[in-house]
């Protein structure tokens, strides 16, 4: 396994693969590799490089990390302010 290397450290430019990005993402391996072939959107845009490498660019994870928080808050702010239907609790 890759030597951890803190994301505050990196530099946006930099390249990693798929045990980095697991770290990052809080996730194991299988299921980086797993997301990549059956559900490519749930992670962040890919880096295409040669033959089946897997790899992405910290910046645009960093990125990416930032807009999913940003729809998780907007998401719950809508279904907090939508208007409940049936009998009061």
């Amino acid at each position: 396994m890759p030597n951890p290397v803190k994301t505050a450290e990196m530099n946006d430019d930099q390249v990693i693969g798929p045990h980095e990005l697991a770290d990052l993402l809080n996730t194991t391996v299988s299921q980086i590799y797993k997301l990549t072939s059956s559900e490519p959107d749930r992670l962040p845009p890919r880096l295409v490089v040669f033959g089946r490498k897997l790899a992405w660019r910290v910046g645009a994870c960093k990125e990416w990390l930032r807009a999913q928080q940003v729809a998780h808050v907007t998401a719950r702010n809508l279904q907090a302010s939508a208007k409940r239907i049936g009998r009061p609790r």
